[in-house]
């Protein structure tokens, strides 16, 4: 989500190019669904309220749009699809004389446009939960794989980093040397006379002791 709001509202605030993945588009719908009852409880209060509603929407159904040209792209199809939801409102207006939601307007020419201009809708609602193009189109590069491999990328680094060996701690200190071990690091040829001294005299020895028994 975080990602999303950072791309409509902040990257693509005025960029109609490239492509947009539906968790993208519907994570910023969802905002703006979110919005909505704020922005309606805002024209409560008179003058001001109005104005900061209209100020706020108008920004936020551009961005939409934006975000939806872009889905639209992700499906390698044009921004002139858009065409499709207006052209049943432009031929309604155009027959019922803006009579849009009189029941006058509800006869035998108007119904049909009607059933048209839902159909219209239901089919951009088709294509806004529609999968993408699976790899590069016209549009540019899949969203989702620059997202998988930006997502690789940092899940690198961070091994890279927590693999590094830890430096060893001053604070830690070193453990004393016994004095014989001083010894044998100053002198280790006497060390080693002197163990096989220890071993020839220990031969002797036990050969007396087996004459005794």
């Amino acid at each position: 989500m975080k990602e999303a709001l950072i791309s409509c509202a902040h990257t693509n605030t005025c960029n109609a190019s490239g492509r947009a993945s539906r968790s993208e588009f519907w994570w910023f719908a969802l905002c703006c669904l979110i919005c909505t009852p704020i922005l309606a409880f805002i024209t409560v209060i008179p003058l001001f309220g109005i104005f900061m509603c209209v100020m706020m929407s108008l920004p936020l159904m551009w961005m939409l749009l934006l975000a939806f040209i872009r889905r639209l792209h992700d499906l390698n199809k044009s921004a002139l699809h858009l065409l499709i939801m207006l052209a049943p409102l432009g031929l309604l207006i155009q027959f019922t004389k803006n009579h849009i939601v009189s029941p006058a307007s509800v006869d035998y020419v108007s119904t049909p446009i009607y059933v048209l201009a839902a159909a219209a809708h239901l089919y951009m609602l088709y294509l806004a939960v529609k999968p993408g193009i699976a790899g590069p189109n016209r549009y540019g590069p899949d969203p989702l794989a620059v997202a998988a491999t930006a997502r690789a990328a940092a899940a690198a680094r961070d091994s890279e980093h927590g693999a590094a060996p830890a430096a060893p701690s001053a604070a830690t200190p070193a453990t004393p040397a016994t004095p014989a071990a001083q010894a044998h690091a100053e002198h280790p040829d006497m060390s080693a006379a002197s163990a096989e001294g220890n071993s020839s005299n220990a031969a002797p020895a036990a050969a007396s002791s087996l004459d005794k028994a």
